[in-house]
């Protein structure tokens, strides 16, 4: 796979310095974008001293990145490394800071892009996000660490409201207002055809609308688009400094067309799941980077009635019949998933699952979904929700089998 990379920065119509910073290095396959705060030339300081610092830190090791393999421990490594160099940019940053009262306070924000093989490992302090377009849809993979985001988040209040605060852009993270700070990391599979952009707010300010900004980002001179993207952010206001990067992931051969359908079909399957609906694209990633691929063969039982599971399971490719005391109830094809009881408990299952084809699973395992749960409090809240509402419509749909079998009708919420 190869990587097609340009960068752009422009001071914008209002300020009178730049304060962004940005780095653009193939070889290592690092892309970073810093804005910086902090007034009378500060920021500039801060942006410059942290992008310099993570370029540094991780060149000195880019021997690992080298010899990257795609392992769970060299995935591991590498995501270590790109953590580690932010928060040593932090602590860079808030050095020089403490060494020099005019610049007490300053920092940056921080999105950066490490590409190791073809997996992607996004860093994000702040509020500099990452972008990426696939087949005509465009995703927001990195975080926003402002009080509008987390207030939404956090259901303090309706997007609208926090929209209108005057500390919508207040950041509650950044990288040298203290000497450590933890960035968000997010490791997903790059696949030819993927556009993605690393931008400062100066810039997708004035690109909210998401149909249009993925159709800027798909035309096919990528070179052109850091300009075009540029000088729409001035026409609309230029109130900031505007940095963009833009990248482009080509490849051929059929390897590289089978991967890529495998990993399409697989972020297809978990994102159609009822119960993983409301997630964003990066916290869908996040569950399909602990999901295992399996093979089963035509007429083999995946799940046995009055046995225990630890598994959910999502079919990719295939069919299973479900059956209850030797009765098939149901049949199951592309698309469906069966066995999520067992992310909660170890009570034995109430159906037996046989594949009627040659299938192949994806299955999520209950260890590392509590894992997931404990260190994703978002989407901990939007799974268990979704998981209420699922188990709500069960009963009510048991209630009703009974009422009908009895003739019985049950009491309404409120009638009694």
């Amino acid at each position: 796979m190869q990587i097609q990379a340009f960068g752009q920065s422009d001071v914008g119509r209002v300020r009178s310095h730049n304060e962004d910073s940005f780095r653009m290095d193939a070889e290592l396959g690092l892309y970073l974008v810093c804005d910086g705060m902090g007034g009378h030339a500060a920021g500039e300081v801060a942006s410059d001293t942290a992008a310099s610092e993570m370029v540094r830190f991780i060149g000195a090791q880019r021997e690992l990145v080298r010899k990257f393999d795609g392992s769970p421990e060299a995935t591991q490594a590498v995501a270590n490394l790109v953590s580690q160099a932010v928060m040593n940019a932090s602590k860079a940053v808030f050095d020089v800071a403490s060494g020099d009262r005019g610049k007490h306070g300053m920092g940056t924000t921080c999105v950066l892009l490490l590409i190791a093989g073809d997996k992607g490992f996004l860093a994000n302090v702040g509020d500099s996000r990452l972008y990426l377009s696939r087949d005509q849809q465009l995703y927001q993979l990195s975080t926003d660490h402002n009080f509008l985001s987390e207030a939404v988040a956090q259901g303090m209040l309706t997007p609208e409201q926090a929209a209108d605060s005057p500390h919508a852009h207040v950041l509650t993270r950044a990288v040298g207002t203290q000497a450590s700070v933890c960035p968000d990391l997010l490791v997903f599979d790059i696949l030819p055809g993927d556009t993605l952009m690393l931008c400062s707010d100066g810039l997708y300010e004035y690109t909210k609308d998401a149909e249009e900004l993925c159709s800027m980002l798909c035309v096919p001179s990528l070179k052109d688009i850091p300009g075009h993207l540029i000088r729409k952010a001035i026409e609309g206001g230029g109130h900031d400094n505007i940095t963009v990067i833009v990248l482009r992931a080509t490849g051929q051969g059929a390897q590289a067309r089978t991967r890529r359908d495998s990993i399409v079909r697989g972020l297809d399957a978990v994102r159609d799941i009822e119960l993983f609906r409301e997630l964003s694209m990066a916290e869908v990633v996040k569950v399909y980077g602990i999901l295992t691929t399996v093979n089963i063969k035509s007429g083999k039982a995946i799940i046995r009635e009055g046995e225990a599971s630890n598994y959910l399971f999502v079919i990719v490719e295939g069919s299973v019949s479900v059956e209850r005391e030797g009765t098939k109830i149901a049949s199951l094809g592309e698309g469906s998933h069966f066995g999520e009881m067992a992310l909660l408990n170890q009570k034995p299952r109430s159906a037996t699952v046989i594949a009627e084809t040659d299938c192949v699973l994806l299955q999520l395992g209950r260890e590392d979904f509590h894992d997931l749960m404990a260190h994703e409090p978002a989407v901990a809240t939007k799974f268990l929700w979704k998981f209420a509402q699922t188990l709500s419509l069960r009963l009510d749909d048991a209630y009703l089998a009974r009422d009908q079998r009895s003739g019985r009708r049950t009491i309404g919420l409120g009638e009694l």
